[in-house]
């Protein structure tokens, strides 16, 4: 299997979230390999637990980003005519 689900503190790469099961992008191929990792999920509670804390911790850090960026755009004045 050419995916890999990575267990690690830094999350992506680059570190930029914390914690749990990271899909490497570019890895995932193949649907089978998409099927063999959900059925994983569904029957190992401890890393379907996993995944869901990184998926939830990584939404909860991005909270408030949309209106930071609109700010930003509309301070600089990036979509005037």
């Amino acid at each position: 299997m050419t995916a890999e689900l990575e267990r690690r503190g830094g999350g992506h790469q680059d570190g930029s979230h914390q914690g749990g099961l990271v899909v490497r992008t570019g890895l995932l191929e193949h649907a089978l390999e998409l099927e063999a990792m959900v059925n994983n999920l569904l029957q190992e509670k401890d890393d379907y637990e996993k995944a869901c804390k990184a998926a939830g911790d990584y939404v909860h850090d991005k909270k408030g980003a949309t209106k930071k960026i609109m700010t930003y755009i509309q301070a600089k004045r990036l979509l005037t005519n």
